[in-house]
């Protein structure tokens, strides 16, 4: 009997199925050709230790680029399509309007991320001609601020769950003696939800790293990312993993550093207390 997954991944002819409970299977489609990329919906039953892909289900949108002799899609089902470039060398504004063209097509937002904010000159021409865009209401964004909107989500989930989820005994009390609105936050709400932000600062802490890196990886010339990438052309595998020492160092750091914050500034929010 034919099971619904998300499409994750895609290898060739083969894709990388997840299943509603989270287990993964790796699936082929029925036949020679693939019709699914990453982020489709599908109906697969199981054949062995893999999966056949049965029915790819109707798409929202498919991201997609096309030229004068074939057609490559990339993704379906997309809520934003995140553009990198970099100030140097120079982006090609033919393959921007390319990108923005087909998110546009397929009615998917797109947001502009402009990189190497470190290089002034370079950085200052680049944002000048990324002007236009933004006078068409397109998001431009500096590369380094893709490390802090990966962040911002569990941050804002965790908080309102935080200062929803408070003990109802807590809240009477207030109440009978009389606590305005804003001392019922500040006394109560706020000291429930801390626990709940820090827990998230701390993802946030290595999530962002990881973002950073990722942006390097598409976008620059310099940073751990980029050394990682040409440690992989060249085949030098120490540099690679001495790039991936220092990004889990980076990440480790960060995240004690959070774990100090928390003790001195919510110290019930410390496990077991």
């Amino acid at each position: 009997m034919a099971q619904p997954g998300l499409v994750v991944a895609s290898h060739g002819r083969h894709c990388l199925v997840e299943s509603p409970d989270g287990g993964r299977r790796l699936c082929h489609p029925r036949g020679k050709k693939s019709q699914a990329v990453v982020g489709d919906r599908v109906k697969w039953q199981s054949s062995g230790d893999e999966g056949v892909i049965e029915a790819v289900e109707p798409r929202r949108n498919l991201f997609y680029r096309q030229d004068e002799v074939r057609t490559k899609s990339f993704a379906a089902n997309l809520d934003l399509v995140l553009v990198l470039i970099a100030a140097e060398p120079e982006f090609s504004e033919m393959q921007l309007a390319r990108a923005l063209i087909a998110a546009e097509a397929e009615h998917i937002a797109p947001l502009i991320a402009l990189n190497k904010s470190d290089l002034v000159e370079p950085f200052e021409r680049a944002w000048g001609r990324l002007m236009p865009y933004q006078h068409m209401g397109y998001g431009v964004l500096p590369n380094m601020l893709i490390g802090a909107l990966i962040g911002f989500f569990p941050v804002v989930i965790n908080t309102a769950v935080g200062l929803t989820q408070v003990d109802e005994e807590l809240l009477d009390l207030g109440r009978v003696f009389g606590a305005p609105t804003w001392k019922v936050f500040l006394k109560i709400r706020l000291p429930n939800a801390l626990p709940y932000v820090l827990s998230a600062l701390k993802i946030t802490a290595t999530a962002a790293v990881v973002g950073a890196v990722v942006g390097e990886f598409v976008a620059s010339q310099a940073g751990l990312g980029m050394v990682i990438v040409n440690a992989q052309t060249n085949l030098n595998t120490p540099v690679a993993f001495a790039a991936l020492m220092w990004i889990s160092i980076i990440g480790l750091v960060l995240y004690g550093l959070v774990g100090l914050v928390a003790r001195w500034w919510a110290p019930w929010a410390e496990t077991g207390s």
